[in-house]
């Protein structure tokens, strides 16, 4: 009998500590500001980008498919690399704004949703 309760015991605080609410999200994204957000532009033909991971995202152009990017990010910069176009456009993260610069001096204003 005594055995048992000091199994209970042992086993208790194991099975506690296997249910934390962290574990549904890896490390990995724990820093990441931007995973599972999407960001829209001010109207629909600047399409809509969407963090899918702490490095790959997805864009969508109206009427167009999906595709998808790779990008990093330093908490506030960062370098949208897309895949289709073998190009790459830096990013800045400003509260609920992100402002994307293309390479012909043009920005982009999108907006977190």
């Amino acid at each position: 009998m005594k055995f048992k309760i000091f199994l209970l015991f042992l086993t208790l605080p194991l099975l506690m500590n296997s249910c934390k609410s962290d574990d549904d999200n890896p490390e990995e994204n724990r820093d990441n500001i931007l995973v599972n957000t999407t960001w829209e532009g001010d109207t629909e033909e600047d399409g809509i980008y969407t963090f899918t991971s702490n490095t790959e995202y997805t864009f969508k152009d109206p009427g167009e498919p999906f595709f998808d990017g790779t990008y990093t990010f330093d908490g506030r910069n960062g370098i949208l690399n897309e895949i289709v176009s073998n190009s790459s456009f830096p990013f800045e993260i400003v509260g609920d704004t992100m402002i994307i610069t293309y390479p012909s001096g043009n920005s982009r204003t999108y907006y977190k949703k």
